[in-house]
């Protein structure tokens, strides 16, 4: 698919960590990043397009944007948290994890989940804030283990597949290939 006639690029803009709402607007347009945007939903339903899939989106609802996916949210109203990072931050071994779940999934967190991952959410976008938009150390490990609560529930699907061979070989080429 060539994703510039079907989608846009969206560059990663200065927020790092950020809530959003489209209750005044219905939709953004199909489109995809050149960074991971991981997102929970805090308020509201709505509907997303992901890969070419629809999926519900409600309170709890998160969901992972590799730089592979494309993606169109729908929502009246739709309130949802977000963290933007290039692969640069993050150590190899957590993107290949990312690289290998078989997107796109959307999953239902538990409470106690959503309660957490959310206040690790607004504590890194408060960490960056305070960094003067850098990214430290402390807001690597807020999207460590953020990331790793993503990975939990992939690896708990019957719809993760370990070895995705795409995403492996676009994960070399990335890493071995200049």
């Amino acid at each position: 698919m060539n994703k510039s006639k079907k989608a846009k690029l969206l560059e990663l803009e200065t927020k790092f960590c950020s809530e959003e709402s489209i209750a005044d607007k219905p939709f953004y347009e199909m489109h995809y990043h050149s960074y991971f945007e991981l997102e929970i939903v805090t308020k509201g339903k709505g509907k997303q397009i992901f890969d070419g899939k629809e999926f519900e989106l409600k309170k709890g609802s998160i969901f992972l944007c590799t730089p592979l996916d494309s993606h169109q949210i729908f929502g009246q109203p739709l309130v949802f948290r977000h963290i933007q990072i290039t692969k640069d931050v993050l150590p190899k071994w957590l993107l290949k994890e990312m690289y290998s779940v078989k997107n796109p999934i959307v999953f239902q967190l538990s409470e106690n989940d959503f309660e957490t991952i959310n206040e690790l959410m607004i504590l890194a976008g408060k960490e960056y804030a305070n960094a003067n938009q850098i990214i430290t150390e402390q807001i690597t490990a807020y999207c460590v283990l953020i990331l790793s609560y993503y990975l939990k529930y992939a690896k708990d699907t019957d719809e993760h597949k370990k070895d995705s061979i795409v995403k492996n070989i676009y994960f070399y080429i990335i890493h071995h290939i200049k």
